[in-house]
């Protein structure tokens, strides 16, 4: 019994390991965009030998405007977004990296050096809101919710699905008490994983939809009560660069917020950008 209750882990770890090779770029290559790419490459690394803080910070943005015109020449590409937000960050300009690390992330789920350029960029910019670290450590319990891909996820959740009502079916048939309550266990445990990973898959799937993610790219932007210059500052400090919120609502050129620790606020349209 021990040993087919071993033999459905392995299973699940198998398929596991299946939906985490399933979650890859779906974009083309940065080598499919061709002289694009190429010319955007030989950008950046000027720039990294360039001299004089003015000039190299100069350098990179113009790395960083012909990357933007690589992306826009093809579908997602979870490189290219990486290699962005890089150039951007190194030119100084900590909303477009944020912005670019956070699509990069949507391309390729889980990326740890994407991650780690994210969290550098994150602790650089100014606005340190409240709600980020509540944020953070509820990435760090659930891992799994945006280190995987909704394919990923829903491979998993149906592979689980499967193997916890085959050990379910199994402890029917079986006649033993210990194997009954250790297929019991195991399938038990199996559906949970579904239930789980195929929730996870729906918020993801629902947020996408929405795309109400965005990042504040203006230097400085005041947060007012209303859809115009006219209405008042709703809170005494502004926002700024690489601020990440979600988008509430818009209307006519105004974009209402919704800030990480609850605040809300309308600012100029073309100072947030969506995911």
């Amino acid at each position: 019994m021990r040993r087919f209750t071993l033999l459905i882990a392995l299973l699940l770890a198998a398929l596991t390991s299946l939906a985490i090779a399933q979650d890859t770029d779906v974009g083309v290559g940065p080598e499919d965009r061709g002289p694009l790419v190429a010319v955007a490459t030989t950008a950046f690394r000027i720039a990294e030998s360039t001299e004089g803080s003015e000039a190299r910070t100069r350098a990179f943005g113009e790395a960083a405007a012909l990357y933007e015109q690589a992306l826009a020449s093809g579908p997602p590409n979870g490189a290219l977004e990486f290699n962005a937000a890089n150039a951007w960050y190194l030119a100084g300009n900590d909303g477009l990296a944020i912005l670019h690390y956070r699509r990069g992330l949507l391309v390729r789920p889980g990326d740890a050096r994407i991650e780690a350029n994210l969290e550098t960029a994150r602790a650089r910019r100014r606005d340190q809101l409240d709600g980020d670290a509540g944020r953070a450590v509820i990435e760090t319990i659930a891992f799994w919710h945006r280190g995987l891909s909704i394919r990923a996820k829903t491979t998993l959740s149906l592979a689980a699905w499967a193997a916890g009502l085959l050990a379910l079916a199994a402890a029917l048939l079986v006649r033993s008490t210990a194997a009954t309550r250790g297929l019991v266990r195991g399938g038990v445990v199996a559906v949970v994983i579904a239930l789980a990973v195929g929730i996870s898959a729906v918020v993801e799937a629902s947020e996408r939809a929405r795309r109400d993610g965005a990042v504040v790219l203006a230097d400085e932007v005041v947060l007012r009560t209303g859809d115009g210059e006219t209405y008042p500052a709703r809170y005494e400090n502004p926002l700024h660069a690489g601020a990440e919120v979600r988008i509430v609502e818009e209307r006519a050129g105004w974009t209402e917020l919704l800030l990480p620790d609850g605040k809300q606020g309308w600012v100029p349209g073309d100072t947030v950008e969506r995911l």
